[in-house]
């Protein structure tokens, strides 16, 4: 998914130290992940997993690690 993408549906974060901020989720809809995968939006791993989804799927959580 594109960076801008999260940041539009994420809380902020940007003021966190780096060092604090190890690991945060993502709650993502399944009708919203379709539509991003419709208009090209997403890639890697989960354009892979927008593509098994149905219009009413469980809920994706994406789990993002900060890199040391």
């Amino acid at each position: 998914m594109d960076t801008d993408l999260l940041m539009e549906r994420t809380p902020s974060v940007q003021s966190m130290h780096p060092e604090v901020f190890l690991c945060f989720r993502l709650i993502l809809e399944a009708h919203q992940i379709r539509e991003d995968y419709r208009k090209e939006k997403l890639k890697d791993r989960l354009k892979e997993i927008a593509a098994t989804l149905e219009e009413d799927s469980n809920p994706v959580i994406m789990l993002i690690k900060h890199k040391k």
